[in-house]
């Protein structure tokens, strides 16, 4: 329940009903980023997978029912997304009331002002678990305080989206791929920069879609996810830089590359730790000289290179899988519905 705070005070608190099937709640804010949204809607997908009752849901339309466990996908953008931070607390807590086990989902990078408020809330919401699912690991930023309770979990393909990926492998579509680059994002200083060294010095052909910073829904202003996926689609290097500063890899364009066929490229304004071993290293370009390195490449080569890369890696159900475990649960997962929690 929310800290501080008595659960018969929240008038959205309903009776706590029993469940005979291992249960989960995958909550989203629904109506600020549907990159986050779609997230959610992969998290569940992948405990069906392990043969779990899975709901996606908002604040706003939250089931009267118990849940086993449930998933806050970004925390800030669920409570900003309620427009009133007070209720939506209460709502949590109410939440918090009817499941055995709460975890907060992060993927976002630790090193930014905006985590701050994810860290203001943590302290204000009960949770057994802080999560961290991304591309590579920021434990090392992780406040002192949430730290007994971190886990990190690996930004992960689902199995459906890891059986699309063959479909590319040793594929030479180059007519379908008619856009050399493209570069998508809120516009930034950083990213106007980056999009003129495209067009100036690799291809004058590519894709440029830099619009003010605002909430991005499937319903506009801004390109869709349908519509996101049609330029990648016909596109080779998917280029971007990040709107802050600190290292980190976005693991949703990593995702959206590979399931369209295309190569992902982060630019970077600063070094890679020498002690750092990140994947996908190949693709990380300095800003300095990245335009030489890009039109250099072969798309193809590198391309099997990195859908090779990520099929290689653990499917969003095993990584989930393994945190089960870490966390205490019990059952094996492909046999059937099962109790995921010890008495």
């Amino acid at each position: 329940m929310l800290l501080g705070t008595q659960s018969t005070d929240c008038e959205l608190q309903e009776p706590r009903i029993s469940v005979s099937a291992a249960s989960a709640l995958v909550v989203v804010a629904g109506n600020v980023n549907y990159f986050y949204d779609r997230i959610g809607q992969r998290i569940a997908e992948a405990l069906r997978d392990l043969r779990v009752d899975a709901q996606v849901a908002t604040i706003r339309d939250l089931p009267p029912r118990e849940f086993d466990c449930c998933f806050l996908i970004n925390l800030a953008e669920i409570v900003a997304g309620h427009s009133d931070e007070a209720d939506a607390l209460r709502r949590l807590a109410a939440l918090r009331y009817n499941c055995r086990f709460l975890a907060v989902w992060n993927f976002d990078s630790m090193a930014t002002r905006w985590f701050s408020r994810t860290c203001n809330l943590l302290r204000r919401v009960d949770f057994d678990r802080f999560v961290d699912s991304n591309i590579h690991q920021q434990s090392h930023l992780v406040p002192a305080e949430f730290r007994p309770r971190y886990d990190f979990i690996g930004y992960a393909l689902t199995r459906r989206e890891r059986g699309q990926l063959a479909r590319f492998r040793e594929l030479r579509d180059a007519a379908e791929r008619p856009i050399p680059w493209a570069t998508i994002g809120h516009a930034t200083d950083a990213r106007v920069s980056l999009a003129h060294r495209l067009v100036s010095e690799v291809d004058p052909r590519g894709f440029v879609y830099l619009p003010p910073l605002s909430p991005v829904s499937q319903d506009g202003p801004h390109l869709n996810e349908a519509q996101y996926q049609a330029v990648l689609r016909r596109s080779r290097y998917h280029v971007w830089c990040a709107h802050h500063n600190a290292l980190y890899l976005e693991g949703e364009r990593y995702r959206a590359s590979a399931l369209t066929g295309g190569v992902p490229v982060k630019i970077l304004f600063q070094p890679v730790p020498q002690d750092m071993d990140l994947p996908f290293a190949n693709l990380l370009l300095p800003f300095e000289n990245f335009t030489s390195h890009l039109r250099e490449m072969d798309f193809f080569q590198v391309r099997d290179q990195f859908l090779a890369e990520f099929q290689s890696q653990p499917t969003l159900d095993s990584e989930l899988s393994h945190f089960f475990r870490r966390v205490g649960i019990r059952g094996t997962f492909a046999q059937g519905p099962v109790n995921l929690f010890t008495e």
